[in-house]
């Protein structure tokens, strides 16, 4: 008996045609005339229906090299700012995403959180990726999947998260990456609504 599940090629095939649909969305999203909170709204609303995912957040790097809420949507059923811990862990993971510049998909429940590791004290499948400018990593895209998705979703963010910050990274490039202090938001306490916290 095979432990590996088996992905359905025309499953493979749908999915492909929703990242390429999503690109569209984003790249025509990306020319509008949008401000930050209107962008990041219409962005993540869009990657979350992609993947079926549950919710997720948008970063941005302050100037004064934290990590500043720009967006989120659905970021109190995580739990992640339930307490002190969690929040210290989850910190830590975004900022291993900026220092490294890589994404990637981080298990329920994953390492211990000591010692200043990054971890996901979370139930959620965490999907992450940079938002580089120029090279520069200037925030961080999160996702927060349902536990238990199928092969075809984490597929699927492999291919979407990836085309979408670009999109994303576009409409940041012709705008400039600065956003006005009063669209900021003010982590970790998040409302349970879609919006900035």
């Amino acid at each position: 008996m095979s432990t590996e599940q088996s992905v359905d090629p025309h499953l493979i095939e749908q999915t492909k045609q929703q990242i390429r649909s999503l690109v569209v969305e984003i790249a025509n999203l990306s020319k509008q005339d949008l401000d930050v909170r209107e962008f990041y709204g219409a962005f993540l609303d869009r990657v979350i229906s992609a993947l079926a995912a549950i919710g997720g957040a948008v970063w941005a790097i302050s100037e004064a090299g934290g990590l500043e809420l720009q967006y989120q949507s659905n970021l109190r059923e995580t739990h992640l700012a339930d307490n002190q811990e969690s929040l210290n862990a989850h910190g830590q993971l975004l900022q291993k995403i900026v220092a490294s510049g890589e994404g990637g998909l981080v298990q329920p429940r994953s390492g211990d959180g000591q010692n200043g590791q990054a971890s996901n004290p979370s139930d959620f499948l965490l999907i992450l990726g940079p938002i580089k400018l120029d090279q520069d990593t200037k925030g961080v895209v999160e996702v927060f999947q349902r536990p238990g998705a199928p092969p075809t979703t984490q597929l699927a963010s492999c291919g979407t998260l990836p085309i979408a910050r670009r999109c994303g990274t576009s409409w940041k490039a012709s705008r400039g990456w600065r956003t006005p202090a009063s669209t900021r938001a003010k982590p970790p306490s998040p409302s349970p609504t879609k919006g900035a916290g």
